[in-house]
């Protein structure tokens, strides 16, 4: 938990995405809208292979947030999920980042253990930040703010 904490205050420092992803991804970081789209394909299987239902927007929340494998380790699954959203970001998909902010809130309030949705929460928020200077996505914003706000709601 505490090297999470670290993580999201460097990000909340952050002056370029560039910087951010270089936090998110320390090892080999993807430098170019290229690379940042090769990244996103590695972390979209990734998720996909620990919840296959993601994309199932029939299935009932619950059900599409489901993890494949309980042995999956829950940080590890939720910061895929950051780092698909940042490199969303990168490649100037707004929308496609704020997403993954609110399905890893939404995973996070199907797993156990507050300091997980804890740490989820602070992460979601650093990330998210990223989106602030965007002004034509403060509309997107605020809808993923309040869905988060309402999967915790919903959690406690």
């Amino acid at each position: 938990m505490e090297q999470n904490d670290n993580v999201v205050n460097r990000i909340l420092f952050v002056n370029h995405l560039q910087d951010a992803i270089d936090i998110l991804i320390p090892q080999e970081p993807p430098r170019n809208p290229l690379e940042y789209n090769q990244a996103l394909n590695f972390f979209k299987q990734a998720i996909l292979n620990w919840q296959p239902n993601i994309g199932k927007s029939n299935l009932p929340i619950q059900k599409r947030f489901q993890l494949a494998n309980e042995l999956v380790p829950p940080l590890i699954l939720l910061g895929h999920h950051a780092r698909a959203a940042i490199l969303n970001f990168g490649i100037d998909n707004i929308d496609g980042g704020l997403s993954y902010i609110l399905s890893m809130q939404q995973t996070a309030c199907l797993l156990t253990g507050d300091d997980v949705l804890l740490s989820t929460a602070k992460l979601g928020f650093a990330v998210s930040s990223l989106a602030i200077p965007r002004r034509d996505k403060a509309k997107q914003l605020y809808k993923v703010v309040t869905a988060c706000t309402m999967a915790l709601a919903d959690k406690s």
